[in-house]
This record gives C-alpha cells, sequence and structure tokens, in this order.
C-alpha cells in the first residue's frame, strides 16, 4: 500500500540508486540498508514543510536519503552525509554528481559519533538513519547541533511496532543481537520524556519525527536587552555565519526587523518601531508594539520596559548613549535598508519562514 501511494504521489526519482544500495547490501553484506521509498517520501515532506536549508542525513550510505533530502530541500540547500565507510561516501559523491546533485551534497567519512563534535553552526533538519534498536551514542550531539525549532526525522521504527505488536517481520537478532524489543522500547521512552524535544511516530511507513523545543522565553515584564547577543564581526560580514546561529540570539540580534514584521501580519493592531541609535553609535534593535504591550525575542513585554532593557543596557556600555524611536512607514524593504538591516531576499533561507516557526515555538507568551 505504501508503495502504491508512493507511485500516487509520483513514484521515486531516485529508484535506481535505491536499487543500487540493496544490490550492495547484498554483494558486500555490509549494513547498508537503505530507509525506502516510502520513507524517504514521507520525511521530503517535512523538510518541504519546514522549509530547511541546512541538512544533516547521518548513516547515508550510498545517498539514496540525502538525494531525497537535497530534491525536497531545492536549490539553496546543503546536505551533508555521514558514513563511516569511506567506500560508501566516495560513490556517493559520484552518484550525487550523476544525479545534478553535486552542488547541494557533500559527504563526511567516519562515525557519526566521532565527526558530528566537529561541525559546527546548527542545522534545520536531521535525518538519523544510523542507529537500530539501541539509543544510539551521538543522539545529545545531534541534538546540539539541532537549531531551535528544528527537525529530526529518524528511520528503523519499524522495530518499535514490532516490539509493541509482538509481530516481528524479520529475525531482527542478527543485526540487533536478543532483546531488541525491550532496548526499542527504552529508546522510545527515553525521547518521548526528554524536556528539549517533543516527539511523534507514524507507524506507516514507519518514521520517527521530534521537534527541538525552544529555550524558555525570561519572565514576562523583564526583557532582556538585544544586545546580550550581539553578533560576533564575522557573523555581522556573513550572513551564513548569522544564520547558523540558534532561533532565539539570531531574531535578538541580525533578524529582529524580519521577526516583528511576521508578528504584525498576525496582528494588525502592532507596528513596527525601530529603537535607532543616534549617529556614531550601535544598538539598533526592532520590535513590534501597539503602544502598550510590545513583542520582540523575548515574546512579550511591556513597551516600556523593552525599550528600557535595552537603553540601560547599551549606556551600560556607553554612558552618552542615545537613540530615537522610529516607526517604520511606507515599503518594509526601504525601511530596512534605512535602518541598515538585510531585507528578507538577503538571507540564506527562508527567513519569513524561521521567523513564523518562532513565533509559534513561543506563542504561549504572546
Amino acid at each position: 500500500m505504501n508503495d502504491q501511494l508512493l507511485d500516487l504521489a509520483g513514484g521515486d526519482r531516485f529508484a535506481d540508486v535505491r536499487q543500487l544500495s540493496s544490490e550492495h547490501q547484498k554483494d558486500h553484506g555490509c549494513g547498508l540498508h537503505n530507509a525506502g521509498g516510502p520513507v524517504m517520501s514521507t520525511v521530503a515532506g517535512i523538510v518541504r514543510s519546514a522549509r530547511a536549508q541546512r541538512i544533516l542525513d547521518l548513516g547515508s550510505g550510498l545517498g539514496y536519503s540525502t538525494l531525497w533530502l537535497a530534491d525536497a530541500a531545492g536549490p539553496a540547500c546543503h546536505v551533508t552525509g555521514i558514513d563511516a565507510d569511506p567506500d560508501h561516501t566516495q560513490d556517493a559523491t559520484l552518484i550525487a554528481a550523476q544525479q545534478g546533485f553535486a552542488d547541494r551534497i557533500s559527504y563526511l567519512t567516519g562515525t557519526v559519533a566521532d565527526v558530528l563534535p566537529t561541525l559546527t553552526g546548527t542545522y534545520d533538519l536531521i535525518h538519523d538513519d544510523a542507529w537500530f534498536a539501541d539509543k544510539p551514542d551521538h543522539l545529545d550531539t545531534a541534538l546540539d547541533l539541532l537549531r531551535d525549532g528544528g527537525t529530526m526525522t529518524m528511520a528503523s521504527w519499524f522495530l518499535l511496532f514490532d516490539a509493541l505488536t509482538q509481530s516481528q517481520q524479520e529475525k531482527w537478532e542478527s543485526f540487533a543481537a536478543s532483546g531488541w524489543q525491550q532496548r526499542t522500547v527504552d529508546y522510545a521512552e527515553h525521547l518521548a520524556t526528554r524536556s528539549d524535544i517533543a516527539v511523534h511516530w507514524i507507524t506507516s511507513p514507519p518514521v520517527g519525527i521530534a521537534t527541538k523545543l525552544d529555550g524558555p522565553s525570561v519572565d514576562l515584564g523583564s526583557p532582556m536587552a538585544a544586545t546580550s547577543f550581539r553578533r560576533t564581526p564575522e557573523q555581522v560580514a556573513d550572513v551564513v555565519l548569522a544564520w547558523q546561529r540558534p532561533d532565539r540570539p539570531f531574531f535578538a540580534a541580525g533578524a529582529c526587523h524580519i521577526l516583528a514584521r511576521q508578528f504584525t501580519r498576525r496582528h494588525p493592531d502592532f507596528t513596527i518601531v525601530a529603537i535607532r541609535p543616534k549617529p556614531g553609535w550601535s544598538g539598533n534593535h526592532v520590535f513590534a508594539t501597539n503602544g502598550t504591550q510590545a513583542f520582540d525575542f523575548n515574546g512579550m513585554s511591556s513597551e516600556a520596559d523593552l525599550i528600557r532593557a535595552n537603553v540601560e543596557a547599551s549606556r551600560a556600555e556607553s554612558p552618552d548613549w542615545e537613540f530615537e524611536l522610529i516607526p517604520a512607514t511606507g515599503e518594509f524593504d526601504a525601511f530596512c535598508r534605512s535602518i541598515n538591516c538585510r531585507t528578507a531576499s538577503l538571507y540564506p533561507g527562508d527567513v519569513e519562514a524561521r521567523a513564523d516557526n518562532f513565533i509559534n515555538s513561543i506563542t504561549s507568551a504572546v
């Protein structure tokens, strides 16, 4: 049924790579088992919905899943595959080029647990097909690399269905040793009880989906100043480095104006206002306000408290710091340029969608 539905949805563009992976596993007896078309079609839908641009594929094999991810994310994305077998990553690199995805995909060779600590920045989506039954050693490191609000998709959860229903489809002991049922359930329970993610399972096709929860906002009425998350000079100069920051710092310093714009689209009674320093000073910040309450990366607070927090933080560094409040009028891109902020089109990903996701993640504080 899942394969029939996949055909109905347009089929498997990478069926030849799927077949090649299966033949490779049979010939070489390695642990290369691709997730299959129905699973990757589901994951691709999640990639599109999340508008993920920076993606990791853990246990990438010959690149079947990596190709699905890169195809779904679009031409501006980059997907990094990780596999322990150098023959796999070498062949996968050639396959990616043959499929026309050389500019979107790269591969790293090594165990996932060894490679992840060497990576920097954050990722929008991580696809984990590098575990089987047991809680993987790389889980915490992977979640650290996932941005707030980002998604982890996980294959191999057919094991949970088999364990819970006691309807084992294969002799999984040959892959995972005896006791795999309890270890699979233990891993699922571990994911379900974590406070930093929200996890859900689909049984057919079997996929686990975990969303990384955003860090808590500060107490209402006591907003934190945007300068607490000031970008480094390198991040100011390189928008890609700035983009890789977690959501809260990113929308505190670097994209506060985009966050305010998306909030006012939902709440037309709010307007956009910039705290603009007088010439010679830094400390620009943008928020949405209805004249009493204000919204920025902290969530909702009083406008007076938000302004006070930012002014006091700037004057703690420069006692003579002065500013003016500039309401946004006219065309938004022109307003962005007038306060020396990037327009939405200058970010490497869909910054408006990311802002919407961040607003959703702190909606309980709004």
